[in-house]
């Protein structure tokens, strides 16, 4: 179980745009109040900032308080951890374990679907988080009402929160993205293989990552022989299909 955040996610490297905005306007506003709107319900598709948006409202909210204790939770994780706890009678102590934190970030709720078990206990502690007046955030790829096999008084809960959407970046997103991650790694690319990485790679900040970072290994093994054919090529396995 990951209780730590990862220091690059923060609020001041989300970048932003039309695709994020609001998404990251509202973020700002539960940072600022938590349990206000709760839960923080934030979904998409993969690879476009909602784990990086989860974990900058949760640095945001500890930084304003250094006694906040939190836990940020994988699916895999919470699994594990709850047949432990059925097969040893250990219920009890693992929810207080959950509930002794201030803050519980659920990532990819989805991987829920079809696990009826799981879905209690979430529930469980979804309702007794919410009615200390402490703060849940969740991470989907889908709209609750969307999620296969849910259990109706999870979704009823999950509906009454904040449902933010990130959608994928638009093109001028994803060109000042990948103009941020050159000047964050200190790599220089050509402006004509940013256009092509920007128009070819469209659906998840993650590749342009992913992109950018090929390219400056590429560029330490190639020097000054890295044409912008070689730099396009390299790229070529982000490319949508």
């Amino acid at each position: 179980m990951n209780s730590l955040l990862s220091n690059r996610f923060r609020f001041d490297t989300f970048i932003r745009g039309n695709s994020n905005l609001h998404a990251y306007s509202a973020a700002i506003k539960i940072s600022n109040y938590p349990g206000v709107y709760n839960p923080l319900y934030i979904y998409g598709d993969a690879g476009i900032g909602k784990t990086h948006l989860a974990q900058a409202t949760a640095h945001h909210i500890q930084k304003a308080n250094d006694n906040i204790s939190l836990m940020h939770i994988e699916p895999l994780d919470f699994y594990s951890e709850f047949t432990y706890a059925l097969e040893n009678n250990m219920v009890s102590e693992l929810q207080e374990k959950y509930l002794s934190n201030d803050l519980l970030i659920f990532k990819n709720i989805q991987s829920y679907e079809n696990k009826i078990n799981m879905q209690c206990a979430l529930f469980y502690l979804i309702k007794k988080i919410i009615n200390k007046k402490k703060q849940i955030i969740i991470t989907a790829n889908k709209l609750p009402y969307d999620l296969n096999n849910f259990d109706n008084e999870i979704v009823a809960y999950l509906k009454n929160g904040l449902l933010i959407e990130i959608k994928a970046p638009d093109l001028p997103l994803r060109v000042k993205y990948i103009h941020y991650k050159s000047r964050e790694t200190g790599s220089k690319i050509d402006p004509e293989v940013i256009d092509v990485a920007a128009n070819k790679i469209s659906s998840s900040m993650r590749a342009l990552e992913s992109a950018v970072l090929k390219l400056n290994a590429f560029r330490d093994f190639y020097g000054n022989d890295l044409t912008i054919s070689k730099a396009i090529e390299c790229i070529k396995v982000f490319f949508d299909e």
